[in-house]
């Protein structure tokens, strides 16, 4: 069984994976979607409700395993896969080979005239 988060790009992804299995093995996958956020898409995988989901290597490490944030991509994957499988005996697949980095946007006519170019420069008129 396969599940996900409760957003689209969860749901793009576990329906991806789902699909794949079905592919592999000619195997029904059941889905269960939309299981709201990290904490209890966690607690359905260890309380074994779900077989599998996709969750990213930073959210796993500061939401779950509650450590500081870390830039380095693979350091963050090593501790993790380390982490999950000492503590949960859970096994953390390969990335998947893409990076979900928050962003922030700003329409360019309201950059150019409040002359904002970096991020720390947008603060003043934040509320």
């Amino acid at each position: 069984m396969i599940g996900c988060k409760n957003f689209t790009e969860q749901v793009v992804l576990g329906e991806m994976l789902a699909q794949y299995l079905e592919a592999k093995t000619g195997l029904h996958v059941e889905r269960r979607f939309f299981l709201a956020g990290t904490y209890i898409s966690e607690q359905a995988l260890l309380a074994g409700r779900i077989d599998a989901y996709v969750e990213y290597t930073g959210t796993a490490l500061t939401a779950i395993l509650k450590q500081p944030v870390e830039s380095n991509p693979g350091k963050v994957y090593d501790k993790v896969k380390r982490e999950y499988a000492s503590r949960f005996d859970v096994e953390v697949m390969s990335p998947l080979g893409f990076n979900n980095t928050f962003a922030m946007v700003i329409r360019g006519e309201t950059a150019r005239s409040l002359n904002i170019h970096k991020p720390s420069e947008a603060a003043p008129y934040a509320p």
